[in-house]
Formats: C-alpha cells, structure tokens, sequence
C-alpha cells in the first residue's frame, strides 16, 4: 500500500507542478533518463526526454497560466515496478489575452522503483481526448478536484 500512496503523492506533484507553472518540480519525477510519447514529438528516449519535456513545459508556461485536473482510476504495481494510466485535464488561459480553452490527454505512465527507495517515472505516454477536453469545457469542471 506504501508503493500506492508513493505513487499517488508523485501525481499530485505533477498536477501542482503544472498549476504552478515549475517545470523542475514536474522533472523531478522523472527518472533521469525515461521514454516519452507524445502527440508532436513522437518518442523521445534516454536523457534527452528530460531536455525535451523541460523545454515543452517551459514553453507551455510562458504562454499559458495552466490548470490541470487529474483522473487516475488505475494504479497497479508488482514488485519494483507501477503503471497508472488516466486523463489529465487542462484549462489553459492565455498570458496575452486571456483566450481560454480546454485539452485533455489520456496518460499511461510507468514508475520505477530506484535504489534510493523513490519511484520515478521511467516512461510516459500521452494520447489527446478531443471528445473529453470538450465536455470538460462545457461541464465547468474547474473545481480542484485533484486525483480523483
């Protein structure tokens, strides 16, 4: 239950490093290297996923005040090892205009668990949810619901 909380505790940190704009809070739950998969980018292996997610992010919020809400329904783990799989959901406002619109991800991650007793995630990958990011639009879910 230990590994659960751990993992759980990792994904709060993701969703208030995106509330908060700090991309070195969200790197550091990553391993330091990692495979990421997503939309644009294709897949991005070994250290350079942490330059490319850095920079991404870094990108993001310079233009965008980010909110995002989780949805993280399934938590598995066996041995060293947890995979989760879920939605992230992002009101993005626009920092020169105020412009707001939705998107929505579909995110399977996998975490680690490294020699120092932490988890960090070793591969990610993301899908977007069109459908979704448009009735969270028209819901108003904008309640911080955290991990749900």
């Amino acid at each position: 239950m230990a590994d659960y909380y751990s993992i759980l505790a990792s994904c709060n940190a993701i969703r208030a490093a995106y509330n908060s704009g700090d991309v070195d809070r969200m790197l550091s739950q990553f391993a330091p290297a990692f495979t990421l998969i997503a939309p644009g980018l294709g897949t991005v292996e070994g250290e350079a996923s942490g330059a490319c997610l850095r920079e991404q992010a870094a990108a993001l919020f310079r233009t965008h005040q980010v909110y995002c809400v989780q949805s993280v329904p399934y938590v598995t783990s066996f041995d060293r090892t947890a995979w989760v799989w879920g939605q992230e959901r992002f009101r993005l406002t626009r920092r020169d205009n105020g412009d707001v619109f939705y998107d929505s991800l579909k995110v399977t991650r996998v975490w680690t668990l490294q020699s120092d007793g932490s988890w960090k995630i070793t591969f990610q990958m993301q899908e977007p949810d069109a459908a979704d990011a448009r009735n969270f639009a028209a819901c108003g879910l904008e309640q911080d619901a955290g991990i749900a």
